[in-house]
């Protein structure tokens, strides 16, 4: 079960690492400096997404309640620009990047994930 978990783990971590570095690729604004710094800039969005995410999108219901989630990317976005203003040698110019950035990362995460459980299933 531990095995298990600390695959899935890696498997996530993966993903998210590779869909930064298309995000860094794709849009200009956005740059990695060497794996190193991919690495911990997958983490640490990993990290925050799970802890501080949450708590932002309970804080700011109501104003997605009212742009019918579509604040969600507002927040998503500056997740992203804060992780590139911690981590050394990732950075993100401004919001914008940031926004773009979290915009291809949601996307190639899910197309990423889904070939990788699609594959999965077939063995």
């Amino acid at each position: 079960m531990v095995q298990n978990s600390f695959l899935s783990f890696l498997t996530r971590w993966f993903v998210t690492a590779v869909a930064v570095l298309a995000a860094s690729k794709l849009v200009s604004g956005i740059d990695c400096a060497d794996i190193g710094s991919l690495a911990v800039a997958a983490l640490l969005l990993g990290i925050i997404n799970a802890l501080v995410r949450p708590v932002l999108l309970l804080i700011t219901l109501p104003v997605n309640v009212l742009t019918l989630g579509l604040f969600t990317l507002v927040i998503n976005g500056a997740l992203f620009l804060l992780v590139g203003r911690v981590v050394r040698g990732f950075h993100v110019v401004d919001f914008w990047a940031g926004f773009l950035g979290a915009i291809v990362v949601s996307l190639v995460s899910f197309l990423v994930g889904g070939v990788m459980r699609r594959g999965a299933r077939e063995m």
